[in-house]
């Protein structure tokens, strides 16, 4: 017999694969990494022309090696997912994977839902 938490959607999946974890992990890194680059081409045409200060500078710096981190975090995930080959692994538990996870469009990514793409107005900056 199955339980039923209040409010939840009987058709979502409770419980996932290990590799679909990873794979989604990967993918969100993949889109992540992506949103850096850009971000960092944002920060280069904003910068043309002017000179930074050396505290700007490591800001700067501190962006790029963050692109790169998450680059590489998700070459790592990508070998570890060729590495476990086809073996299949425990699924583990949704809720328990997502725990702590403060952005709401992780935690559909991991269940395999697609978020809406964020509505910001041209002209407005939301950092946090």
């Amino acid at each position: 017999m199955s339980k039923h938490v209040a409010g939840a959607d009987p058709f979502l999946p409770t419980r996932i694969s290990v590799q679909d974890a990873v794979t989604r992990v990967t993918e969100i890194l993949a889109r992540a990494h992506a949103d850096c680059v850009a971000a960092q081409g944002a920060v280069e045409i904003s910068t043309r022309g002017v000179a930074l200060n050396a505290q700007d500078m490591q800001s700067v710096q501190v962006l790029d090696r963050a692109t790169q981190t998450v680059e590489a975090a998700g070459t790592v995930l990508h070998n570890l997912l060729a590495l476990m080959g086809p073996a299949e692994m425990p699924s583990v538990d949704l809720a328990q994977l997502s725990a702590g996870v403060k952005l709401h469009d992780i935690v559909l990514a991991l269940r395999g839902e697609q978020p809406a793409p964020p509505a910001i107005p041209a002209g407005d900056i939301d950092l946090f």
